[in-house]
């Protein structure tokens, strides 16, 4: 899915920059941004969701399925008729949103009203996709979400191609997300038909349970929403849409690598939850030192590469070096943190699987106002840098402390942590600094061609040396034995009738010659490279 995911992102950007011209394109990112905030109204549920639905299946409690299952339920669709409410009072009473004229705010508006019938109708929906993963059925969400991933896309095609007006685009955009989370819930369905609404199942203590859990996570989503989607909304007050667009480009190639990782990183909440449960707390310590040195040794040569050939991806991206020259220097300082931060999800994702959220809760909403105010103080007077800077230093500084409470919390010296996740994969960033920087100093990247090559050789050597470090020469030797042994070697024809009868025949008395025509039958081995 997320390489599905970043295909499509890869495809699409450039295709809707184009397609909706500089300012439409910002106006449609700052309604997402601003739809986001509604979608505040899950209040933590959908993370408790998870949580609760592995632990009751871990331990096959049905009838505590049943009561997850309906009071959650019963929450979202309270919080869809909420949003619905909120979005079209919105877009029926707000005649010039964010000041636009006449034009931009009748799109607005009507962005405004379809974003929220989606967020609506998904709220409710969005218990089914939470369910698969407490069930830990990853690969059936993930089937679902990249097959309409590719309708979606499809559809948004031709529309565009059809001459289709923004509102036409996000119809299409609708329907498709509404038709996801339908096939989602029909698939929980499918592997639990007994799950029905009841309103017997819906109780207090269920709700003081999931309340207990989703309050801090509410607070961490809000935290979330403030640091990510605000940065839209500041540059859309204080500046004209086209510069959400030069900053969206930026964040959105960070965001896309950020969520890959987070996505995949996901599936360790019920895993933790398991653990945790059974009481395996040095299982937990080693997924965080493990998990933290491969998720860096992934992360890193992408941190890197955003940096040394990050002009030149977003020129030949975009297809105008324009877009590179007011896109690029916030890409840079938004990569500062890169790896620090995608890291700290393995962090985040053991505090969610055991339920200390507290301190996390808090020091997310620490992060988002500082956010804000910097974004706030600086965009003025630098602009989407200022904005860029905004965002950068506070999530330095929260994933900083995120690592060293997670190791004071489960018993990890710093000292240790560093160490065995940090040291690694830091000395071997050396490596794309030094190809990279030579590379685009000898060479003019001004193709996709030349890109790929250099690109993709640098990735080759770090990879090549991060599986040695990682896992010995000797390892990594059989490894390739293994995969060169088939090639090298003919085919063993031991395994073919003609052999087969002729072992056989070599082995017993030779009776009666056996006649030309059944020699004729019998199938002749040749080598073959398997």
């Amino acid at each position: 899915m997320y390489a599905t995911q970043l295909v499509v992102a890869f495809v699409m950007s450039p295709i809707m920059v184009r397609g909706l011209g500089d300012q439409r394109y910002g106006i449609w990112s700052l309604v997402e941004s601003t739809i986001a905030y509604l979608a505040l109204f899950d209040f933590g549920v959908g993370a408790s969701v998870v949580r609760h639905i592995s632990r009751f299946h871990e331990v096959r409690d049905e009838e505590g399925l049943k009561r997850v299952y309906s009071t959650c339920l019963l929450i979202f669709v309270t919080a869809g008729a909420s949003v619905l409410a909120i979005t079209l009072t919105a877009a029926l009473l707000w005649a010039h949103p964010f000041g636009y004229s006449d034009s931009l705010a009748s799109d607005t508006r009507w962005l405004l009203a379809l974003f929220g019938v989606r967020l609506a109708v998904g709220l409710p929906l969005s218990v089914y996709p939470a369910m698969l993963d407490g069930f830990a059925r990853y690969p059936t969400k993930s089937a679902i979400r990249s097959t309409f991933l590719l309708i979606g896309s499809g559809a948004f095609l031709i529309v565009l191609v059809s001459g289709g007006s923004i509102r036409d685009l996000a119809i299409s955009n609708v329907a498709t997300h509404i038709a996801e989370h339908v096939c989602l819930a029909l698939a929980v369905r499918r592997q639990h038909p007994s799950l029905r609404f009841a309103p017997r199942h819906v109780d207090r203590a269920m709700l003081k349970q999931i309340r207990g859990y989703s309050v801090p996570a509410f607070v961490a989503l809000l935290a979330g929403q403030i640091s990510f989607r605000t940065d839209a909304i500041v540059i859309g007050s204080f500046l004209d849409p086209r510069y959400i667009t030069f900053f969206g480009i930026a964040a959105k190639l960070v965001e896309y690598a950020k969520m890959s990782l987070y996505s995949a990183a996901t599936v360790l909440t019920p895993e933790i939850s398991a653990l945790e449960a059974r009481g395996d707390i040095a299982g937990i310590r080693r997924v965080l030192i493990q998990a933290t040195r491969y998720v860096l040794l992934a992360m890193i040569p992408v941190q890197v590469g955003f940096v040394l050939l990050g002009r030149q991806f977003i020129t030949l991206w975009m297809g105008d070096a324009v877009y590179a020259d007011a896109s690029y220097p916030s890409l840079v300082i938004l990569s500062i943190p890169f790896s620090l931060a995608v890291s700290q999800a393995i962090s985040g994702r053991i505090l969610y699987g055991t339920g200390r959220l507290s301190w996390f809760a808090r020091m997310t909403m620490v992060e988002a106002g500082l956010n804000l105010v910097m974004s706030l103080a600086l965009v003025q007077r630098f602009g989407i840098i200022g904005v860029a800077w905004g965002t950068s230093i506070p999530n330095l500084v929260f994933n900083v402390a995120l690592a060293i409470y997670v190791c004071r919390m489960f018993g990890v010296p710093l000292v240790q942590y560093l160490r065995q996740s940090f040291l690694k994969p830091l000395l071997l960033a050396i490596v794309p600094i030094a190809y990279w920087n030579a590379a685009t100093s000898w060479l003019a990247i001004d193709d996709w061609a030349t890109l790929l090559v250099v690109g993709g050789s640098g990735l080759g050597l770090y990879a090549a040396l991060a599986l040695l470090a990682e896992f010995g020469p000797r390892a990594c030797l059989r490894t390739i034995r293994s995969w060169l042994r088939p090639i090298a070697t003919p085919q063993n024809d031991s395994g073919t009738v003609a052999t087969q009868l002729r072992n056989q025949s070599q082995n017993q008395p030779h009776s009666e010659p056996c006649p030309d025509d059944a020699k004729a039958e019998l199938p002749v081995a040749e080598p073959s490279a398997v």
